[in-house]
């Protein structure tokens, strides 16, 4: 009866506050509208993105920073006391795999583990360590550190297919891998090359395995959804059907707060430093085109550093076609007011059939098919992107700032590449 009460109480001044903000309304509501009025009203966003309010941060000046903080002795006042060693491999001996997450390069610390692991080796097991923070790193290059196993490139193969490679390593996993074991450390599980839907079931048959240990890193925040609640929570079971049948039956994992707070250097070696999605552009180079292509506000703007590396290895046709489009796209900007077009170049892209009628005209491309392959070098690396407007017409651009192409263009003018 007490709570009854109490509710009605609640109701009362929650009619009483609404009364008083509608104050001469003819009818009052309860709480209930008061909720769904509020519920209606539109969220307001803002367009400005950290990556277009500061320029990009050169590595120098990244290194130059970083360098000095340390000298001044500038490090938090805080104690971080890493997980022991001793107590994750007994882990790892019971038939768990582990995860490391927390703020900060977890790089150094698992490492350092791979190396605890193989002091203490013998021909019973074996450590592997996976990079797959790198840029370029493929299930085919995971494939690869396996096969080094002694004993695995002796078996019979029907080809050189991922697949074939794939059943060969399950074959040899499931007949003769009785005695030994095998330690994976793994650098950053949660990165995008390791999600795709033909690594991710071989993953969960590798860390499933019970003579297969895994010790990982994990920095996305939303690395816990990778794995279903059956497979963190599941133990290993060397008879399930679902190992045989090589989906993998579960990981057993156990997650260790791993907080170092040391920056990203190796992890973030490809990335724009300046944005905040700059660590994606490390995915694969058709995946993040195609994006770029249907969504051109998620294009990431690179760094003038970026942008020479790829014109010092074109030809000289290609470099022409760059400056042809760099010298339009200037222009352009110096008519855009605010200053838009620093913080989004793409409200400066150029038609690509104006672009093509420049190219003719300068004899730098006779034809169509020679203009797209000059400029698939640039559209590889992000140097130029392609975008589609409302009536269809193909627009292209360069993603870099007003100041650092037209310091490009001067080069380029002066002959330095």
């Amino acid at each position: 009866m007490s709570s009854q009460d109490g509710s009605d109480e609640d109701d009362i001044l929650l009619e009483s506050e609404f009364e008083d903000t509608h104050a001469g309304s003819l009818f009052v509501g309860s709480a209930f509208d008061r909720y769904f009025l509020q519920a209606t009203k539109s969220c307001r966003t803002s367009s400005n993105i950290f990556s277009s309010i500061l320029p990009p941060l050169t590595p120098e000046a990244y290194h130059h920073v970083i360098n000095d903080l340390i000298a001044r002795g500038n490090t938090p006042n805080i104690t971080l006391k890493p997980p022991s060693f001793p107590r994750l491999r007994i882990q790892l001996d019971a038939g768990h795999n582990l995860l490391l997450y927390g703020a900060g390069s977890k790089r150094s610390l698992l490492n350092n583990f791979a190396n605890y692991l193989r002091a203490s080796s013998n021909h019973h097991f074996h450590v592997i360590v996976i990079n797959a923070y790198m840029p370029n790193f493929t299930l085919k290059d995971l494939l690869s550190s396996f096969e080094c196993l002694p004993g695995i490139l002796d078996l019979p193969i029907s080809g050189n297919a991922t697949e074939s490679r794939i059943s060969r390593i399950r074959e040899f996993i499931t007949s003769y891998f009785h005695n030994s074991h095998v330690y994976f450390a793994i650098h950053n599980i949660d990165s995008p090359s390791l999600r795709s839907s033909k690594t991710r079931p071989f993953l969960a048959f590798l860390y499933s395995h019970p003579s297969i240990h895994v010790v990982a890193s994990v920095d996305d925040i939303a690395s816990p959804l990778l794995w279903s609640s059956r497979e963190i929570i599941s133990r290993k079971d060397a008879e399930s059907p679902l190992l045989h049948s090589g989906r993998g039956s579960g990981g057993a994992w156990l997650w260790h707060d791993a907080t170092t707070l040391r920056p990203y250097d190796a992890e973030t070696l490809s990335a724009d430093r300046s944005s905040i999605s700059g660590g994606s552009r490390s995915g694969n180079r058709s995946q993040r085109t195609n994006t770029d292509q249907m969504n051109p506000a998620r294009t990431t703007l690179i760094t003038e550093v970026a942008a020479r590396h790829v014109l010092l290895s074109v030809t000289q046709k290609a470099k022409s076609l760059f400056l042809l489009l760099a010298q339009k796209q200037t222009q352009a900007m110096k008519n855009v007011a605010d200053g838009a077009a620093t913080r989004d170049p793409s409200l400066c892209a150029l038609e690509y059939g104006s672009l093509f009628n420049m190219a003719r005209d300068n004899f730098v491309a006779t034809n169509d098919t020679s203009l797209r392959a000059l400029l698939s070098e640039f559209r590889d690396h992000g140097v130029v992107v392609s975008l589609t407007q409302g009536t269809g017409n193909e627009m292209v651009y360069i993603p870099l700032r007003d100041k650092a192409l037209e310091a490009i263009i001067s080069d380029l003018e002066q002959k330095k590449f």
